[in-house]
């Protein structure tokens, strides 16, 4: 989970190098950075951070043994270093020794309108229950005096005429 938020907020800067094609595999079908990176179990995400933030050549060698071993030495030792410079050269350019990915602060994120949002639903959840609770005992007090007097509904008894007068 924690990695997946860094992830959140590594931007697009590294799509261009992640979506480039390393080769092609079965019937000439493209296999992208992503990809490669992906069936050898490593994040691309994480790992194009990382690529970044190593000097060029150091970064060259890793990614060349990656497509080394990607394509089970069926590539001479130089063709598999030269996709891993013209794939490298997609990489952003580092900036200072290294650049921390950056996190917002607390209460300036995406997730800082979850509180009051979530207080909102639970104050109109207690409110819809306590209009449930008042609806029902309404309902069970007018049950209990149906034997009552209607005095509201029913008209006043009348008398009996007096006759002999």
């Amino acid at each position: 989970m924690a990695r997946t938020a860094q992830v959140a907020f590594l931007g697009r800067e590294y799509d261009e190098f992640l979506f480039s094609s390393v080769g092609e595999v079965g019937a000439g079908m493209p296999l992208t950075v992503l990809s490669a990176l992906a069936r050898q179990g490593v994040d691309p995400w994480q790992e194009a951070a990382n690529l970044t933030q190593m000097p060029r050549d150091v970064a060259t060698q890793r990614l060349a043994s990656w497509v080394a071993a990607l394509h089970d030495g069926l590539l001479a030792r130089g063709e598999s270093g030269t996709i891993a410079t013209r794939l490298i050269a997609l990489l952003p350019r580092r900036t200072g020794v290294l650049a921390p990915i950056q996190v917002p602060p607390p209460g300036k994120g995406p997730a800082s309108n979850v509180r009051p949002v979530a207080a909102f639903v639970i104050f109109m959840a207690f409110l819809i229950g306590l209009q449930f609770v008042i609806a029902m005992g309404q309902s069970t007090a007018q049950v209990g005096n149906a034997n009552g007097p209607a005095s509201a509904v029913a008209s006043p008894p009348l008398q009996a005429p007096i006759s002999g007068r």
